[in-house]
């Protein structure tokens, strides 16, 4: 396949090569709680994403981005350096960059275990994989013997009180949600969706469901 045009075979990615190399670049950067993520055209070669590369363009991650929101900043910024990089060849005034494999970072295939919650990890670690992994696998734990996915969440600065364990309910507050302790600051769960059921804000799931101060996620 790479022999069959005639200058070469180009690839678009979706990050700052040699940066997360694989198959679920924008997801693990959100879930590593990188501040910037970008696209990278590379003229193609045998090994994965390790091409030379012809243009890059830059972006940043809002605090608020999802995966599926990055996503969107990619397709827009993708489509427009490739039409760049073959402007580039066409004047054959490309300029290849090798990449620096010592630089290099990965971005495995997602499974569905990767979207597991440790609620004894940080509350921002949390935070980071609920919107990495939307809209799969989703972050999710359990309840009443289901998996309950969450959609959105929100870290509250609060001293950790290592008396509570962690994935407790220490609040709810009303308008803003279930807020659970883990190993540094809380976790303010607002929207959330058990097994089976659609995507409820925690005021309406808790309308039908019974959780209070003192239960504790698993």
């Amino acid at each position: 396949v790479l022999s069959i045009p005639k200058l070469y075979s180009i690839n678009l990615h979706g990050s700052l090569l040699p940066e997360y190399r694989g198959a679920a670049p924008t997801n693990w950067a959100i879930i590593n709680g990188e501040r910037t993520s970008g696209v990278t055209v590379i003229r193609m070669n045998e090994r994965m994403d390790e091409g030379d590369i012809i243009l890059q363009r830059e972006v940043k991650i809002g605090e608020e981005d999802t995966n599926i929101t990055l996503s969107e900043k990619l397709s827009e910024l993708g489509a427009e350096a490739l039409s760049e990089a073959i402007g580039l060849i066409e004047k054959k005034s490309v300029t290849f960059t090798k990449q620096d494999s010592a630089k290099a970072s990965y971005a495995p295939k997602l499974k569905k275990e990767d979207g597991i919650i440790d609620w004894s990890d940080p509350a921002l670690k949390i935070h980071n994989k609920v919107r990495g992994l939307i809209p799969w696998p989703g972050a999710y734990t359990h309840f009443e013997g289901r998996i309950l996915k969450i959609w959105e969440t929100k870290v509250l600065d609060s001293p950790s009180d290592r008396t509570v364990k962690n994935g407790k309910v220490i609040d709810i507050i009303k308008n803003k949600g279930i807020v659970i302790k883990t190993a540094s600051d809380s976790l303010v769960i607002k929207y959330l969706q058990l097994e089976g059921k659609r995507i409820l804000d925690a005021d309406s799931f808790l309308r039908g469901h019974r959780i209070e101060k003192g239960y504790r996620f698993s």
